[in-house]
């Protein structure tokens, strides 16, 4: 059977931020928030994509609240609440309203730092912001790469080790290691319909390595 689908949307979208990003002691408060609204044009009855249904939904936006605390500008604890919704999809049908995102404890040692506690896991170049633009929720990082929900996570409850090697010239980079637990999707086929159900993945580790070069990076036009 063939049939075709269309998804139509309006994104609104505002960005809230005190504090600096550099290293700092004191409270710092950022945050985020995009709201979406959406509506399938799909052909069969009842389809949706996306989690967008036919009837349409205003169910679909991110929003988080963050708390970084600097008892001196090498250590810190950093809280994050955020709210995710995705209309109908079954990515968050386990979800709660509301829930902690990040919660743990930075520690800098010169050109080290040290993090414990549920962490960002370090992996590409989005996982820490994935949530937060003006463009989402309809816009959203490549899925291959950043799964949402099955087989890895944002974040790991655990610890993150990371340094920064600076030559002093053009040429830097960045390694950063992981250990520790999280949470993902599970789905299973009975031979009728797909099952969901959320189970604890443990001794999970991982690595990341950033290189930053010389290269500068060409603006164009899309248009040109």
């Amino acid at each position: 059977m063939q049939f075709r689908h269309a998804v139509a949307g309006l994104a609104l979208a505002a960005v809230a931020m005190t504090g600096s990003a550099q290293a700092q002691s004191g409270l710092q408060v950022h945050g985020y928030l995009s709201q979406g609204y959406a509506r399938s044009f799909a052909e069969l009855d009842g389809w949706q994509i996306f989690g967008v249904p036919q009837e349409g939904t205003t169910d679909y936006g991110n929003a988080a609240l963050q708390f970084r605390y600097g008892f001196t500008t090498n250590d810190y604890v950093v809280l994050q609440l955020a709210h995710r919704r995705i209309g109908q999809s079954s990515l968050i049908f386990d979800e709660d309203d509301l829930t902690v995102d990040w919660a743990f404890y930075g520690r800098r040692f010169g050109n080290a730092e040290v993090r414990v506690g549920r962490i960002a896991i370090p992996s590409g170049i989005y996982n820490e912001i994935r949530d937060a633009g003006i463009l989402l929720p309809f816009f959203r990082a490549p899925f291959n790469f950043y799964l949402e929900g099955s087989f890895t996570s944002e974040t790991v409850d655990g610890a993150v080790a990371s340094y920064y090697l600076d030559t002093g010239g053009p040429w830097s980079a960045e390694v950063a290691a992981y250990g520790g637990a999280f949470d993902i999707d599970d789905r299973t086929d009975d031979g009728s319909v797909w099952a969901t159900q959320t189970v604890r993945a443990t001794g999970a580790f991982g690595a990341n390595l950033w290189v930053n070069t010389p290269v500068p990076i060409s603006q164009c036009s899309l248009t040109e």
